[in-house]
């Protein structure tokens, strides 16, 4: 971690030290003449008044005191670009955060302009996705959205569009978002791939896990636990969350339904007797799924994450928290 301000190199300044001493002498000088200008303006004004000195001679006087000014003003003029040329021989952070690169080392010979560190404020990343344009009028600045980070398995992070850019790609047909993320807590690097989705609206429904669904019959169905028997219902399915592994379920259930998932399914017959045994307190709970369904319309990306909702949500493609 480094400070705003602190430094974090230094330019070879011997040249720049000596070029600084000589115009700080420069001055000196200068202000000297100018205050023997001054006190020759003043002898000329009483011999003038006196009549001892010609018009002309005083007109002499005056006009060296301007010159001795202009001077003066020149010789600080170079001080202070000899201080900012040696000013800018220190490399500092220009704000607080983390060395995250460093381009040189000591004793390197680097061109003006050439960067030598590469500094990050890892407390605000930002997320760069991509939004199909049919489905921009669903993305509003501060709209939320919500997203899973390669690296860090289930855990969800979530933050606001703080910008949309104004031109579509024409190559694609995408448009670019920019999402604020806070990371007060550290956890999240710059540089990583995510995928998820723009909660661009919500609603109240059932959901249940995809893996619940019996889709080899002519209507989707589920597998109900009912009075200690297995049941199967079918159901209407509505949106669907592909990042979330969820869907929407119009009817057919109520909240409250157990279902099978997965293998449980193949396990049991229609009518048959089973017992649902609560979880045992050292077994890792099953995250429940919250109100509100994505979808899954949106095209998985090959090597770079994918938010990925449906009609109400819509996908954001290619997304790399960056600083």
């Amino acid at each position: 971690m480094v400070k705003k301000g602190e430094e974090l190199a230094r330019i070879e300044d011997v040249t720049l030290k000596d070029q600084l001493i000589a115009a700080s002498a420069a001055v000196r000088t200068a202000r000297s003449a100018l205050q023997v200008a001054e006190a020759e303006q003043e002898r000329a004004t009483r011999l003038s008044k006196a009549g001892v000195i010609t018009q002309r001679d005083f007109e002499r006087a005056e006009l060296s005191v301007e010159q001795a000014k202009g001077q003066l003003a020149e010789a600080r003029s170079r001080h202070a670009l000899a201080q900012e040329q040696l000013n800018r021989a220190r490399v500092v952070a220009p704000f607080a955060g983390v060395v995250s690169e460093r381009q040189a080392s000591a004793g390197d010979v680097v061109q003006p302009s050439a960067p030598l560190f590469t500094v990050v404020d890892p407390r605000t990343l930002r997320l760069e996705a991509s939004v199909p344009a049919a489905q921009l009028e669903q993305v509003k600045v501060d709209t939320p959205v919500e997203f899973h980070v390669t690296g860090y398995g289930d855990r969800a992070f979530r933050g606001t569009v703080e910008r949309i850019n104004p031109v579509v790609d024409p190559a694609t047909g995408q448009v670019r978002i920019y999402v604020a993320i806070p990371n007060t807590d550290l956890q999240l690097l710059a540089g990583l791939f995510a995928e998820g989705r723009v909660a661009s609206k919500g609603t109240q429904a059932v959901a249940i896990p995809i893996d619940a669904i019996d889709d080899t019959g002519t209507e989707p169905a589920v597998l109900r636990i009912q009075e200690g028997r297995v049941q199967r219902v079918n159901v209407t399915l509505g949106l669907r969350d592909e990042v979330a592994r969820q869907v929407e379920v119009r009817s057919g259930l109520e909240d409250g339904d157990v279902v099978l998932l997965g293998a449980a399914r193949s396990e049991v017959v229609e009518g048959g007797r089973v017992k649902v045994s609560p979880p045992r307190p050292d077994s890792k709970p099953v995250e429940e799924a919250g109100p509100g369904v994505g979808g899954s319309e949106a095209p998985s990306g090959a090597m770079q994450p994918t938010p990925r909702p449906a009609s109400t949500q819509p996908p954001a493609e290619d997304a790399a928290p960056s600083h």
